[in-house]
């Protein structure tokens, strides 16, 4: 439904880390994101639409990818014909 866009598998709890801000309908290549009620963060690896059947569904973009983003874009790419993968975030220091 959304385009060039992965999701985790399990919920995840990060509504008090991430707040519901920066709502965007549209997402771009490299942008990490987070829908509070759905408890779901979801990775843009190309040009995509926040959108569900039934219609858009704009979400809290927290965070951008910038650095290497090509290779992860590739991997992330990939799921569509593999399906799932073992993908690990830590924050940059």
């Amino acid at each position: 439904w959304s385009g060039e866009m992965v999701r985790l598998y399990e919920p995840l709890e990060l509504a008090n880390a991430i707040g519901t801000e920066n709502l965007l309908a549209h997402g771009f290549p490299g942008h990490l994101t987070y829908d509070p009620p759905e408890r779901e963060l979801a990775f843009a690896y190309g040009l995509c639409h926040f959108k569900t059947p039934a219609g858009l569904k704009p979400l809290t973009v927290f965070a951008r990818i910038t650095d290497n983003l090509e290779p992860i874009a590739r991997q992330m790419a990939a799921t569509r014909l593999s399906g799932l993968a073992l993908v690990r975030i830590e924050w940059a220091t």
